[in-house]
């Protein structure tokens, strides 16, 4: 596994990367059938967090679906006032399979916010999961977007972002699958 890389098991109190530690992690089958564990950033719980989407086949749907029919559909989910700022795919290092990636924002004015999302969707084992980076940001709507694609800009550059390094451990899929 290359340098950098974060395992994330479902036994894992803590995830410590280089924005910080992530914890107090919460699990739930959403109406979805998507199951998901969010984890707020320590310190910083109601502005920065991780959040682990599971697409387990036969839970989620018992149709076939790749990483990339998920990244589609989730690159297409709309949102109000939300807006689809870029993606890509590119190449897991340690195992050539294909990652996609999708930054996402989102304005709020009404409470003088805004949210950006980096999130990557890739294969494990014979699912699919998403994880999101996501930061909330606060002040004038009309000077948020600015800050946020900036955020969203540098969290790929620096290529230590967790939705770049974290990888969820394949144990996380008989827990989704239990969860029915």
């Amino acid at each position: 596994m290359p340098a950098g890389r974060i395992v994330f098991a479902p036994g894992d109190v803590q995830l410590v990367t280089r924005e910080g530690t992530f914890g107090n992690c919460e699990r739930t089958l959403e109406e979805t059938r998507v199951f998901v564990v969010a984890c707020a950033k320590l310190g910083d719980e109601q502005e920065e967090g991780l959040i682990l989407n599971l697409y387990v086949p036969g839970v989620w749907t018992t149709e076939s679906f790749t990483a990339e029919d998920v990244a589609r559909m989730l690159r297409a989910r709309q949102r109000e006032r939300a807006s689809f700022d870029y993606g890509f795919a590119a190449p897991d290092p340690s195992t050539g399979a294909l990652q996609y990636f999708v930054a996402r924002t989102a304005l709020q004015p009404e409470e003088q916010t805004g949210q950006a999302w980096l999130v990557k969707v890739a294969p494990l084992g014979d699912s699919v999961y998403s994880l999101l980076h996501t930061r909330t940001f606060q002040g004038p709507p009309d000077l948020l977007s600015e800050p946020m694609r900036s955020w969203l800009a540098e969290s790929l550059e620096k290529k230590d972002d967790p939705a770049l390094t974290i990888e969820p451990a394949e144990e996380w899929l008989g827990i989704a699958r239990g969860a029915r």
